[in-house]
């Protein structure tokens, strides 16, 4: 049983404080856990229960926090998880949160509001497959049709690697190249 930090040391300094003060709470939290960063503009962090490995859970935490407090919360928030009965935010996991709050003036909650550095959002849209025709790219992106209602789609050329099998919302005809 170990922690394992695959983060920055800023972020590896942070997760030690939070798991010293849990520990200064007799708050039972898990003592394998492998902590890396994650990215993007939807997830803040997220705490995962592996099935078999070299740890009991993973836990990531958004690399683009602007702050120190948000980057807390949201570690003390994924380490109450690793609590038993506390992997979903049900009542125990609450119970814990509010001890939580009022020990170290904090404020867990089920859901974060926090302000990510606009880094995070620069790909935004990214994992989008289905364009518009007016947003042709023809470098990367292919036009397709619908032979049942007739409309047009562009989807990412990437996007056809994974699904050779595009089909229509609308009508479910399967999608052709133009």
């Amino acid at each position: 049983m170990a922690y394992i930090f695959k983060t920055n040391p800023h972020y590896t300094a942070l997760i030690k404080k939070c798991i010293y003060e849990l520990d200064a709470l007799n708050i039972p939290i898990s003592k394998d856990i492998l902590f890396k960063t994650n990215t993007g503009f939807s997830k803040y962090g997220f705490c995962k229960k592996t099935p078999r490995g070299e740890t009991n859970f993973v836990i990531a935490i958004n690399k683009w926090f602007e702050n120190d407090l948000d980057i807390e919360e949201t570690i003390m928030h994924e380490l109450a998880h690793t609590i038993d009965g506390c992997y979903n935010h049900g009542a125990k996991f609450k119970h814990y949160a509010e001890i939580i709050n009022q020990e170290y003036n904090l404020n867990i909650t089920v859901v974060g509001r926090y302000k990510l550095n606009e880094k995070a959002y620069k790909n935004k849209g990214s994992k989008r497959k289905v364009f518009e025709p007016k947003e042709l790219d023809p470098k990367t992106m292919v036009l397709m049709y619908c032979p049942g209602c007739h409309r047009q789609f562009v989807i990412k050329k990437t996007a056809i690697k994974f699904n050779s099998r595009w089909v229509c919302k609308r009508c479910n005809k399967k999608l052709l190249y133009v």
